[in-house]
């Protein structure tokens, strides 16, 4: 599983409809945490009819932004978050590029998770980890 940014989509503006798309964060990113080990932090959004809520869980909690994107009156807010996301360095986006998939047959040829296309049979718990410092 290879999740960058988990994105909630919600058709109200309700405050149980945030508290229900901040639960589902939460449990996206706990499954991502679990699955990506070498996750340091993921960034999460929540859109609200037209409100985002941009939120960071690592794993020590979570962080949200205080006032809601209104992408009406904001639109070039979203374009750049967006775009942020697409060109980013995945390590900028949470990935820990410290934390390389070492593979014992060709050394050379260890790389970071992100970086690595995977089989059906990947499963990080078997894997060679080996921390850069």
């Amino acid at each position: 599983m290879k999740i960058h940014v988990p994105v909630v989509v919600k058709n109200e503006r309700t405050q149980r409809s945030q508290d229900d798309a901040l639960t589902e964060l939460i449990r996206h990113s706990q499954s991502i945490f679990r699955e990506q080990i070498d996750r340091r932090f993921v960034i999460s959004l929540a859109l609200h009819s037209d409100k985002l809520a941009v939120w960071l869980f690592d794993k020590s909690g979570i962080l949200g932004i205080n006032n809601l994107i209104d992408i009406n009156k904001e639109p070039l807010a979203l374009i750049t978050i967006i775009r942020a996301f697409s060109f980013q360095d995945l390590s900028n986006i949470g990935w820990d590029p410290s934390m390389i998939i070492f593979n014992p047959h060709d050394p050379c040829n260890s790389m970071p998770s992100y970086r690595c296309t995977f089989g059906a049979d990947y499963c990080t718990a078997l894997t060679n980890w080996m921390i850069q410092t």
